[in-house]
């Protein structure tokens, strides 16, 4: 019941309750909001124990717009008739101020009887906040991987070369090699000896050559430490240079460069010394052909169209500490 409610119904004239008799109050209601044995007893539990004889009552209940109700109330105490109008915003709310009003209009001492509300309870405790759980210590960012060091490994050796004359004849070399991890870059040159060649009983002539090469390599290394083969495309150029030999083309002497162009194989072994042995491999497929002439006799002889080089000898090469401080192992 709305506060505006309970002040008109409490402010309001009520005739005076006549003394107990055995009887009870009378009491009709009208509507479906509350059957009347219901709000009897809601009256009842307001009035408490005894008789009220000579009062009737008339309750008529009807919904009043969308949600509301109203009760018209008929009060015949005493031969007093009165009637009283409620307004409630549900029927619950209807059926409690109907049975207060009647109640205290059959006995205006009722009041005092009444139950009074129970304090609300008051409100429990807040549970204590669990401390914040410690957070994690920051994690350091992983450090960025060290790139290798370049590294500088060379050879030094002799053997054999094939093709590039026209005889088989020996052959030195001398290499380097810039890398860093499984790629290379070199240079390098080579020396084939002289070789005497006869065109007729008394002339001839003693042909030598040399070239220099530059590469370009992919480095695979094995298990072993120090040991890696080497897969590269080297390009060469040089020169052959020639002498005519007899008493009388002794004097001719000539050079005729030539290019050629083709892959190196090459295993390498480095011990932690830094020093180790080596060994390779090439293939020349010459593009430009050297060739040497005498005035008198003609040609003497010319390179072939594919010649080949090999030598073994001496490595060496710088070994760069790994993270370790241990020494790695070379890569080129």
């Amino acid at each position: 019941m709305s506060p505006l409610l309970a002040a008109a119904l409490l402010g309001a004239q009520v005739p005076a309750a006549a003394p107990h008799g055995d009887d009870t109050y009378a009491l009709e209601v009208v509507g479906t909001c509350v059957a009347s044995a219901d709000l009897r007893a809601r009256i009842d539990h307001i009035l408490g124990a005894g008789a009220y004889p000579q009062r009737r009552i008339g309750a008529a209940f009807a919904p009043e717009g969308p949600k509301g109700w109203s009760v018209d109330l008929t009060l015949e105490i005493e031969a007093t008739t009165s009637t009283r109008r409620l307004e409630a915003e549900s029927c619950r709310a209807a059926v409690d101020a109907a049975a207060l009003v009647i109640a205290l209009a059959i006995d205006p001492d009722a009041i005092a009887r009444l139950p009074e509300e129970p304090a609300p309870p008051e409100p429990a405790p807040p549970a204590p906040v669990p401390p914040p759980a410690p957070s994690p210590p920051p994690q350091q960012p992983p450090a960025a991987p060290r790139s290798s060091p370049l590294e500088i490994t060379g050879g030094l050796g002799v053997g054999l070369a094939a093709g590039l004359l026209p005889a088989l004849t020996g052959a030195a070399r001398l290499s380097a090699e810039l890398g860093r991890n499984a790629w290379a870059v070199g240079l390098g040159g080579h020396y084939a000896w002289p070789v005497d060649v006869t065109v007729e009983a008394d002339a001839g002539a003693t042909l030598q050559a040399w070239g220099l090469d530059a590469r370009a390599c992919y480095v695979l290394r094995t298990g072993r430490p120090g040991l890696a083969f080497d897969f590269c495309a080297t390009g060469h150029a040089g020169a052959m240079h020639g002498r005519g030999s007899g008493d009388a083309i002794s004097a001719e002497r000539g050079v005729a460069p030539w290019v050629a162009a083709g892959p190196t194989l090459g295993l390498r072994w480095l011990s932690r010394a830094h020093v180790g042995v080596f060994t390779r491999i090439d293939a020349l497929a010459h593009i430009l052909r050297p060739s040497f002439v005498l005035t008198e006799i003609g040609p003497v002889c010319c390179t072939g169209y594919v010649s080949v080089l090999w030598a073994a000898g001496l490595a060496f090469g710088s070994q760069p500490q790994s993270r370790n401080g241990t020494r790695s192992l070379a890569t080129h």
